[in-house]
């Protein structure tokens, strides 16, 4: 067993971070890994393990255009559609272009990403490394884990830890938010714009 290539954590670290030893609950840790890491990358709309991608994009008009993923790690190839009618996009030359890896912004030497609707394709890979690397956003890694703990007891005991509030006669359980610090940590890489 083993959790998503493309999970922040193996399985391994997971289990270690819940002090767990056997193998009894691999599949609960593991999806729940699974999720959490998931979720991470659609609230912050991230991807932190590095994959490649293919993205088409409108042309701009202009010489430089951002990716919806950073950093940059390599890109495979760049094709614009100059018309509607192309049926063969030109493919730009890796020396026509610089790239700026850590923000995914490319810019074009001698031409324009010619406006259009999903003219522009790129293939490429960006993230920050593998599972569990050192240079994955510690905030995002660390906010996981917490995550992942926090889902992973509740599950394990049924039990979803709440406060009761007393209002007159009546008494209602109310559930706490997620801690401020994961909040912060989330907040703080979420990705606006391109």
């Amino acid at each position: 067993m083993a959790t998503a290539a493309t999970t922040l954590w193996a399985l391994g670290t997971v289990k270690t971070y819940l002090g767990l030893t056997d193998a009894s609950d691999d599949t609960l840790v593991e999806q729940t890994a699974d999720y959490i890491s998931d979720l991470l990358e659609r609230v912050t709309s991230r991807q932190y393990v590095t994959r490649t991608l293919t993205e088409e994009r409108d042309g701009n008009g202009a010489k430089d255009i951002g990716l919806h993923q950073w950093p940059i790690v390599a890109i495979t190839s760049i094709k614009i559609k100059r018309t509607i009618t192309d049926t063969t996009p030109e493919m730009i030359a890796s020396t026509d272009y610089t790239m700026h890896k850590p923000t995914g912004r490319i810019r074009l030497h001698n031409t324009i990403f010619t406006v259009g609707f999903a003219n522009c394709e790129f293939v490429y890979s960006a993230g920050e490394g593998t599972q569990d690397n050192a240079a994955l956003t510690r905030s995002i890694y660390h906010a996981g884990l917490e995550l992942v703990k926090s889902v992973y007891d509740e599950k394990k005991t049924g039990v979803i830890a709440a406060s009761a509030v007393s209002l007159g006669s009546n008494t209602f359980n109310v559930r706490p938010e997620i801690a401020k610090q994961i909040r912060m940590a989330v907040d703080a890489n979420k990705r606006i714009g391109v």
